[in-house]
């Protein structure tokens, strides 16, 4: 029975594709993170090796070390970050591994719960379009 219950609670599932739509939007998403963390560890690796490696090589040489920068290098980190951090928060909640406060859970009927949770996804996706809207 309380399997009955929770497929009931869960409600229809979703069309093959639309599942189809969040796999491809995931991966996207996976892909795009791990390339934002890895331009940010290539840039700070670079950063400091050129800084302290190469650059006193350079100066011992009688040459400018001015040339071993990338303009820009650490603003582009920073934009890279808060790429890759914006898509571990859409990492995260399709998975079910974001930080859920426990506070509020059953203060609602769970016959209720499927309009509570499309409650919810509206106000997250408010959010997120607020933030998106204000990132551009």
């Amino acid at each position: 029975m309380g399997n009955n219950l929770e497929a009931t609670l869960a409600g229809p599932p979703a069309p093959r594709s639309v599942t189809r739509l969040l796999d491809a939007w995931h991966q996207a998403e996976c892909w795009l993170a791990v390339a934002a963390f890895t331009f940010v560890a290539a840039m700070v690796a670079y950063d400091v090796i050129a800084r302290q490696f190469l650059g006193p090589l350079l100066i011992a040489a009688g040459v400018d070390p001015t040339a071993l920068t990338i303009r820009g290098s650490q603003k582009m980190a920073v934009y890279a970050m808060i790429v890759g951090a914006f898509c571990g928060i859409g990492i995260a909640t399709a998975v079910g591994a974001q930080m859920v406060p426990k506070v509020a859970f059953g203060l609602v009927p769970a016959r209720w719960s499927m309009h509570v949770d499309r409650i919810a996804d509206a106000l997250t996706c408010g959010v997120l379009l607020c933030a998106s809207y204000f990132a551009i």
